[in-house]
């Protein structure tokens, strides 16, 4: 068992923060660092909404407990260094309001410097806030909202995963490749402006890294670490995928499956952009360590692109593959696949032809034998999933019944449904407990 502190504080209010943002359909970004020599800004999180067709990325910092001017200004200082076009607005959402402190100063103030801020005395204030300056419309499930916290809360700890194998398995090569990829991925590439210049180096960390778990799985068996070939699939990477075991393993599923919605998120990006004739002039970009001429894209990029555009309501695309993975845990229930496809498609506010044909998108632009899904007693997952977000998905179903265990998933059909549903589970609440 595993439990959300009842009055959350620093990176906990954040996922609070984070998780309403979520509920409410827009892709977030959190944690976000800029590293050269020393570390240049870290961004609590980014939210990209699209308004009119084109995405808008709103910068959020979140602070509970004393804050002042400095914070407010630090927040104007990234916001300003970033750039134009790669921040719209910007928000300070702050909760432990002093009986002295001057509010309606401070939002005098951040109104002048173009930031809103959302300034309450308990957390659970937040939400009305986000509603009433119409960042977000609808109130938020708690169990939504819970589910999310939970997903936020096993992302920060895959990061500590990382961190810790890097400390204790210092003569293997697999925990800092990992850690490497986590950079890109997490970090860096969020901050590249032009989107065409984030597709090439999505798809440069892809290509570098296309057997990440496998490799440190395989490093884990004995072998030399190698990446850029298909390693054995030997006893760590049976009992990663089949049992939850080896929590490396399952960060490298997890940052490589990131890296894959980041490069379906900045496809979407694109379409949206040159259907709108948004897209800056530019006659070359960097890819691969070369450059190469601005239209000079993999083809399954273009291509994908142009499906993209078919589908109704594509700017929802993000959103609706953001919640499949790491709140719906990547996978549908077999004899309620019809069901649940529905249930998703309307907590993502898209028809369901659209959802659909946007979940085999992984299958335009990462073709793999069989396609990305696949049966697994009784259940439709995405392949090569890291477990303790399955976990969240297995929660998420076990909240729609009335029952305490996973019993109630077991039939004549699937015998053993409800012990792999009980396996994922307690794989994220492994993780996430002491």
């Amino acid at each position: 068992m595993a439990k959300l502190p009842d009055v959350p504080q620093g990176k906990e209010l954040e996922d609070y923060v984070a998780g309403l943002l979520q509920c409410a359909s827009y892709f977030v970004e959190k944690n976000i660092v800029e590293r050269g020599t020393a570390e240049v800004l870290e961004l609590d999180m980014v939210a990209t909404c699209y308004v009119g067709g084109l995405p808008q990325r709103l910068l959020f910092e979140v602070k509970s407990g004393d804050w002042g001017f400095s914070d407010i200004f630090k927040l104007l200082g990234w916001k300003t260094y970033m750039g134009p076009g790669k921040i719209d607005r910007a928000y300070f959402v702050a909760t432990g309001l002093s009986a002295d402190k001057p509010i309606d100063f401070f939002k005098e103030k951040c109104e002048q410097l173009g930031i809103f801020l959302l300034a309450v005395n308990d957390p659970g204030n937040i939400e009305q806030a986000l509603r009433d300056t119409r960042i977000i419309s609808n109130q938020c499930n708690e169990t939504d909202h819970a589910l999310w916290r939970y997903s936020l809360w096993i992302e920060r700890l895959m990061v500590n995963v990382v961190a810790e194998s890097r400390r204790s398995e210092q003569g293997k090569k697999g925990p800092g490749e990992v850690y490497n990829y986590q950079e890109l991925v997490k970090n860096g590439i969020v901050l590249t402006g032009d989107v065409r210049e984030r597709v090439a180096a999505l798809y440069k960390a892809h290509f570098d890294h296309q057997w990440l778990a496998k490799a440190v799985a395989a490093e884990l068996d004995g072998a030399m670490y190698d990446a850029n070939s298909t390693p054995e699939e030997g006893e760590h990477w049976q009992k990663a995928l089949y049992d939850c075991e080896y929590p490396l393993i399952q960060a490298a599923l997890y940052y490589q499956h990131k890296a894959r919605l980041s490069i379906l998120k900045s496809a979407v990006d694109y379409a949206c952009l040159k259907r709108a004739g948004a897209l800056p002039e530019q006659k070359v970009i960097k890819f691969l360590n070369f450059e190469i001429p601005i239209h000079t894209m993999p083809p399954n990029f273009h291509k994908t692109v142009e499906v993209i555009q078919s589908i109704e309501s594509y700017e929802n695309i993000p959103a609706l593959w953001q919640t499949f993975l790491w709140k719906w845990g990547g996978f549908f229930l077999a004899d309620k696949e019809h069901d649940e496809r529905s249930k998703l498609a309307e907590e993502v506010g898209m028809p369901l032809d659209a959802v659909n044909r946007a979940l085999e998108l992984f299958d335009d632009l990462f073709p793999v034998d069989g396609g990305w899904f696949t049966e697994v007693q009784g259940t439709k997952i995405i392949k090569l999933f890291p477990c303790p977000f399955r976990g969240i998905g297995a929660a998420m179903r076990l909240s729609q019944v009335e029952s305490e265990d996973y019993d109630s998933f077991k039939s004549t059909q699937y015998p053993y449904c409800h012990v792999n549903l009980s396996r994922w589970h307690n794989s994220a609440a492994k993780l996430l407990g002491p």
